[in-house]
């Protein structure tokens, strides 16, 4: 989708779409977390504790 359209994506995951949005958000976060983690060593420590 070249702009954002949020009737054609209500379209396509109905109700579901508010939900959808928040996962996706999340999971944009924790993977972003991971990335760095492997790089921080404090971020390893916290994982470990």
């Amino acid at each position: 989708m070249e702009e954002y359209d949020e009737a054609k994506l209500r379209d396509r995951f109905g109700k579901n779409l508010p939900s959808d949005k928040s996962y996706l958000y999340d999971a944009i976060l924790r993977s972003m977390r991971d990335y760095r983690s492997a790089n921080s060593r404090s971020a390893r420590i916290k994982e470990m504790i």
